[in-house]
């Protein structure tokens, strides 16, 4: 064997040093464990797919997620959900990231010496537990509020079951926060037809859509369903003609605007002068001849007996002469429909603005065909500014002890100058549910972290004869609590008082109970119940349409 030399002696010294350090920052060695006794529903590579909903917004799509041993990697639409009927927008796609997002709350926090610290689950419910048999034993129940997004109408009847066993009252102390809420469709609805209910609009068999702004391909009531909707009114192999045709009228050029055949570019603010400009148009055509109005002829011809189209028009800065070409094309329509403004043009004018294409809506006949009203309207009605500025004052005032806040994101999402960051300062104790840090959270003094909607049981009803459930799809990788467990577990331990008002078993055990009447078998592999909604209402355009007046912002 051949001497080592020095110069071969330490390169070899030197390979074995560099090789030690650089596995000294490897990664640790992870181990690969197979299952030894796997679930029967399980193939690892395979993947298994559950029927849920998208909680992204409030449209409520169905959602089938792919999963791969116990993990959701993948989103697609349901195609058996009559809303979305297996398509899914960039939102609903995106949703799963929110339950791997690295600024997850591990656990629940708890606020001393200034900072949030991590606490245990029964310290934070003892902490909030106690707080609130305080208000309880002291007759203070009125100084909870309850300040949270759209939660699904089983939660919804839970949290508001949870404030009376309180001793509290949810239509005073509660509301429903949704920075983009549709609230001015359903009051304008309420105004023209006498029924508070929101609108349903189908723009499959139209052959003219003029848009005043509602953005329906991208941000407006039900973005995927009118999409699809809208390419099946525009199928050149359904219609020689090439389809339907789409004005869109709004001051900017969004991604509806710029798929428009024609775009008129109003002033801001001034669809509703237009609306009522071309239902002037419309109403004079139909008395001269000597048509039916479908409802009060005389209400009608008292809130468009002042209308100025030339004017109307001017005020828009637009051409008088595209207004009356516009009210020639929707005479001559088949089947014509106007859509309301969206949440971008919403201002103290936007309910107005929506009444004002309603009527339109009724006059052209649309009402009944392509837009149908529903009897009712179950969901708890969003809260307007004006509710949500009376909660601000409240809590300035000293007048609210406990503020629980879910679903939202107030102190990012309302206007800077309500002042709600400095409000919270004035309540003795502010606790957040959210699952991820954000602006409000870090500001509150205890956070009960939430699942995400992949972790959680739920369900929806974006609309009446559609029930959609939401499953989980993951174990919860953190720490968390379902908010209505949370809930239950704060109550059952306030006494036996409390406790007895309240359900028995766990949230999913309410869930379920809430389903009676269904095979939850089949509900859990369908995603849902997707029974033919009950007849819209047989309306008519009510008197109180008279009043409606829109008026022009000033700049």
């Amino acid at each position: 064997m051949p001497e080592l030399g020095r110069r071969d002696f330490l390169k070899l010294v030197g390979a074995g040093a560099g090789a030690a350090a650089s596995a000294g920052c490897a990664d640790p060695v992870e181990k690969l464990i197979p299952y030894v006794i796997q679930p029967e529903d399980v193939t690892p590579g395979i993947p298994v797919v559950y029927a849920s909903t998208c909680r992204e917004c409030p449209a409520g799509c169905g959602l089938h997620v792919s999963t791969r041993e116990g993990r959701p990697i993948k989103l697609e639409g349901n195609p058996e959900h009559p809303i979305n009927q297996g398509s899914l927008c960039a939102r609903g796609q995106a949703a799963i990231g929110r339950s791997y997002h690295p600024d997850r709350y591990t656990g629940p926090m708890m606020r001393a010496n200034g900072a949030l610290r991590a606490t245990s689950w029964d310290e934070a419910l003892s902490a909030l537990g106690g707080r609130l048999g305080t208000l309880r034993e002291q007759g203070l129940a009125s100084r909870l509020r309850v300040l949270g997004g759209d939660t699904g109408p089983t939660l919804d009847g839970l949290i508001d079951s949870w404030l009376v066993a309180l001793g509290a009252d949810p239509a005073r102390q509660r509301l429903v926060y949704e920075p983009f809420a549709h609230e001015a469709l359903r009051s304008a609805s309420a105004q023209v037809f006498g029924i508070a209910s929101f609108p349903i609009f189908d723009l499959t068999e139209v052959d003219l859509i003029v848009d005043f702004g509602s953005d329906f391909l991208d941000s407006w009531l039900s973005p995927v369903e009118h999409a699809r909707q809208f390419a099946d009114a525009r199928d050149v192999s359904r219609h020689s003609d090439g389809g339907a045709r789409l004005v869109s009228i709004a001051p900017r050029l969004s991604l509806t605007g710029s798929s428009a055949d024609e775009w008129i570019p109003a002033a801001p603010g001034s669809e509703g002068l237009l609306a009522m400009a071309l239902a002037s148009a419309v109403f004079e055509r139909i008395q001269a001849e000597g048509r039916a109005i479908p409802g009060d002829a005389a209400a009608v011809g008292q809130a468009l007996s002042g209308v100025d189209r030339f004017e109307s028009a001017r005020r828009a800065g637009i051409d008088p002469s595209r207004v009356e070409a516009l009210a020639e094309r929707l005479l001559a329509a088949q089947a014509p429909v106007a859509l309301p403004p969206g949440v971008a043009s919403t201002s103290p004018r936007a309910s107005s603005t929506a009444a004002a294409v309603l009527l339109l809506d009724a006059l052209i006949g649309a009402v009944g065909k392509s837009v149908r009203i529903p009897a009712s309207d179950s969901r708890t009605p969003a809260a307007s500014l004006d509710e949500i500025s009376g909660l601000v004052t409240a809590m300035k005032a000293g007048e609210v002890d406990i503020l629980l806040i879910h679903d939202a994101n107030p102190i990012y999402s309302l206007p800077a100058d309500l002042g709600f960051a400095e409000a919270l300062e004035k309540v003795g104790l502010v606790v957040s549910f959210a699952p991820l840090r954000d602006e409000t959270s870090e500001r509150a003094d205890l956070v009960l972290p939430d699942h995400t909607p992949f972790e959680s049981w739920g369900d929806s009803s974006p609309r009446p004869g559609l029930r959609s459930i939401v499953q989980p799809t993951l174990r919860p990788l953190h720490d968390t609590q379902a908010l209505g467990d949370t809930l239950l577990a704060v109550g059952r331990g306030l006494g036996e008082e409390v406790a007895a008002k309240l359900p028995n078993g766990s949230f999913r055990s309410v869930l379920e109970a809430a389903w009676t009447g269904e095979n939850f078998r089949s509900v859990l592999a369908r995603g849902g119940t997707f029974a033919d909604a009950s007849p819209p209402a047989v309306v008519r355009i009510s008197s109180s349409v008279a009043t409606l007046a829109p008026t022009q912002p000033s700049f």
